[in-house]
């Protein structure tokens, strides 16, 4: 895998979160075609991961996985705008990166 990189995430949930942007801490790593986001929020007391693979020079497939609670996964798709922006989105919400 890649060197990390520091990033900061937002999300705006549906339900409990609703309107709310968080932010966190978010380690990118690539590994082929592959990338992976890791990331907190919660102030670090919980975590989650961004597993995608590209789809084109700009889009990104893949799945998010709670990993404070594995048993929650949901589809994600992300587009790379710039090298300091990837835009997702996955069933409850917004879940993008920025540098």
């Amino acid at each position: 895998m890649g060197e990390p990189l520091e990033w900061r995430r937002r999300s705006d949930h549906c339900g409990r979160y609703a309107g709310q942007m968080e932010r966190g801490r978010a380690d990118i790593r690539i590994a082929g075609s592959r990338i992976y986001l890791r990331f907190d929020w919660d102030k670090g007391r919980r975590h989650g991961l961004i597993d995608a693979a590209r789809d084109g020079t700009d889009r990104l497939v893949g799945k998010y996985i709670n990993l404070t609670t594995p048993a929650i996964t949901r589809p994600w798709i992300g587009l790379v705008v710039d090298t300091a922006r990837i835009d997702g989105c996955f069933p409850n919400g917004r879940l993008d990166f920025r540098r």
